[in-house]
């Protein structure tokens, strides 16, 4: 073996590595909507979760991947402990479709039809095709699926390289003698463990034990541990990933390590009891299809032990994870950079904190206006604690926002991500104007304002029923409630008008004291502000759902044009005496 066959052989691991870890970015992006609308159907039955888990990673490719995202799902509180495990044990049955698409490199025939199944016969016409599609075609989707052929191609050719790098071994004793001591169980795990742990992927490890097969020198005896270790090995990834995180988020790794330590310890057990019954088979060479065969096999056996007694692998990890503490856990628990494995998620959770963000904001608005009734100091109290929250809440989401912006995203979530920092923004401002409102209430509660609280008293109903409609519109995706947003907006506009000129006259003929009838002027000028921020939020809607370019063309259309805009606008005035 010279120089330029180990060149070739590193230049081969690292288009494997590359093509792998682009594949499943590009398919994480095009399946990742997908989990979070399926994640809660099923993840309520073990087996189901199971099954989903594995589907999962045989599309995304990636079980380190799957289950990083697991661990940060369950730091974020999204996903129980419970509901966690299956999904892991799942993933470790997907990642095994990876393998068996590498072992294709492997295969030798006559036959017509399975040499196109070769890869040096088809993935030529992949790659081709994913060219075309990437260069030549301008729909975005098309060209993430030419990305992902082409990704495809790129580790199919690295898979071969290394494989053809490796072919001169065959004739040396040497690799024969290293192969006949991995035969030892303990070396051999040891050897699959530190090849996966490097490479931070079972795959790509079982890819290049596959090209190794190809030397003949490696029989089932060393490879059985060396496959075994790998599977361990994989569980680097997830362990890391749980550093910082909480407690059940580490009982989620610390369960995808016990899943493979056990399933390495049952079917080394097996294997051996079966060498008893047919000894020859352990000296024989293996495949690289034999060893798709062994990865798979022992990922289902594992599976099968482990599922039925995932309640009690559950227990185990929560012994050995003790209860720390009790602490209030952060707003933003959710915002977990482990879900950057899959930005669609991701998204998801962010949109999630940001939708109990709005809650909060109108809670405190709300508050807000009640102290026009009678003021409460416990109130006034909360309502500083919630936007001082809320202000501390906004920065970490648009940090998160900011960063998940560098991962490659659709163009749905793109116009999502967008949409987020606009919501986000607004309802933050919204908690500012509740605190000058409540200072304002405060104010007209101590300086004679009963007479300034009677004149506004019809805004104060139309702002607490603005910001309400305008959070339920965010918080459940209501473009019909976002539509009536707007000519509820004109209409305090027109009260706000109304009720400064009356507060100003008020204060010219002295039937109104200066204090207080400033007070209310600020009042309704800060009700103003936040009917606006309603605004933009019920048109970034209305915006994102129905894909306009120019929303403020629209609304000027709307308003000059629109019946039914005008009737609604005359009912609101009708019910808040405008």
């Amino acid at each position: 073996m010279t120089v330029f066959d180990v060149l070739q052989f590193f230049g081969g691991v690292a288009m494997l590595l590359f093509g792998m870890r682009l594949m499943s970015d590009m398919l994480e992006k095009k399946a990742g909507g997908v989990l979070s609308g399926l994640l809660s159907k099923f993840t309520d039955n073990k087996l189901r979760a199971c099954a989903f888990g594995a589907l999962l990673t045989a599309v995304v490719q990636s079980s380190s991947a799957m289950t990083v995202m697991v661990v940060g799902l369950v730091n974020g509180a999204v996903l129980t402990l419970s509901q966690a495990i299956p999904l892991v044990i799942g993933a470790n049955v997907g990642t095994t479709a990876t393998v068996w698409l590498l072992s294709l490199t492997g295969m030798q025939s006559d036959l017509v039809f399975l040499q196109f199944l070769k890869p040096t016969s088809f993935v030529p016409v992949l790659a081709l095709i994913g060219v075309v599609l990437l260069l030549f075609v301008r729909d975005q989707k098309k060209k993430d699926v030419g990305t992902i052929l082409l990704s495809f191609s790129v580790l199919m050719y690295g898979m071969i390289f290394a494989a053809d790098a490796l072919a001169p071994l065959g004739g040396m004793e040497q690799v024969r003698q290293i192969f006949l001591a991995l035969e030892n169980p303990a070396l051999g795990l040891l050897a699959g463990l530190a090849l996966t742990a490097l490479l931070q992927s079972s795959a790509a490890g079982l890819g290049i034990l596959q090209a190794l097969s190809l030397t003949g020198h490696l029989s089932f005896a060393a490879a059985v541990p060396i496959i075994l270790g790998q599977h361990i090995g994989t569980c680097v990834t997830a362990l890391l990933s749980c550093i910082g995180a909480g407690k059940n988020a580490k009982r989620t790794a610390l369960s995808h390590l016990l899943f493979n330590v056990f399933g390495a310890v049952i079917n080394l057990v097996l294997w051996y009891v079966f060498r008893l019954f047919v000894p020859g088979v352990a000296e024989q060479s293996i495949s690289a299809v034999w060893i798709a065969i062994l990865h798979t096999g022992f990922m289902v056996i594992t599976a099968a032990v482990m599922l039925p007694l995932s309640g009690l692998l559950e227990k185990l990890v929560c012994k050995l994870v003790k209860d720390g503490p009790e602490t209030q856990e952060a707003p933003a628990t959710a915002l977990d950079t482990r879900l950057f494995v899959n930005p669609s998620l991701a998204l998801v959770q962010a949109k999630n904190v940001a939708q109990r963000m709005a809650r909060e904001s109108e809670i405190a608005f709300s508050l807000a206006i009640d102290q026009f009734r009678a003021f409460d100091r416990d109130a006034a109290d909360r309502i500083e604690q919630t936007e001082q929250a809320l202000d501390t809440l906004e920065d970490e989401i648009d940090t998160y926002l900011l960063k998940l912006s560098s991962r490659p995203l659709s163009q749905k979530d793109s116009s999502l991500l967008g949409l987020l920092q606009q919501m986000t923004a607004n309802f933050e401002r919204v908690s500012d104007h509740a605190v000058h409102v409540r200072d304002c209430a405060s104010l007209l509660n101590t300086e004679n304002g009963v007479p300034v609280k009677a004149h506004i008293d019809a805004l104060l109903r139309a702002a607490r029923a603005v910001v309400q409609m305008t959070t339920d519109a965010f918080c459940n995706e209501d473009v019909n409630s976002a539509s009536d947003v707007e000519p509820l907006e004109q209409v305090i506009d027109q009260l706000s008008d109304r009720f400064k000129q009356s507060l100003t006259e008020g204060m010219r003929d002295g039937s109104l004291g200066l204090t207080a009838g400033t007070a209310g002027r600020e009042t309704v000028s800060y009700i103003e502000r936040v009917s606006d921020h309603c605004s933009s939020i019920a048109a970034a809607l209305i915006e994102a759902r129905r894909g306009m370019l120019d929303m403020h063309e629209y609304v000027q259309d709307v308003k000059e044009n629109s019946p039914v805009f005008r009737e609604k606008v005359e009912a609101f005035a009708k019910q808040y005496e405008a």
